[in-house]
């Protein structure tokens, strides 16, 4: 397995693909659901991408908490496969790193107060 490589994996589609899959199938409540507090809350995840894009060994590697972590593990283990790495021109398991920071802002309308996510993300 690698952790660097000369072609590092990719979601279909790219970064745009990738933030596309995050606004449909990321949970953006749940933060909010376990009581977060206004701010911005990063978590790391990192899994395997093997020689034919199978996604393993899911993992939160930075979790702040309040089920960004688990909910950043549940979409990645459930999201198709990516396109695999390669190093001299071969496929290769590669383990990789994804980062998907939930930004929690405090709105007030009407004299409620609610609380908008914004889901932000970078590749590796």
């Amino acid at each position: 397995m690698f952790t660097k490589v000369q072609v590092e994996p990719k979601f279909p589609g790219g970064t745009e693909g990738w933030q596309k899959y995050l606004m449909n199938n990321l949970k953006s409540d749940v933060p909010l659901i376990n009581h977060v507090p206004a701010g911005t809350y990063t978590t790391v995840v990192s899994f395997n991408v093997d020689e034919k894009g199978n996604v393993s060994d899911v993992k939160a590697v930075k979790d702040p908490g309040f089920g960004t972590g688990a909910e950043a593990v549940r979409v990645i283990k459930e999201g198709p496969k990516w396109i695999p790495g390669q190093q001299n021109g071969q496929k290769v398991t590669v383990m990789t790193k994804q980062a998907i920071t939930f930004r929690i802002e405090e709105a007030t309308v009407d004299s409620k107060t609610d609380f908008v996510v914004k889901i932000l993300s970078k590749e590796n």
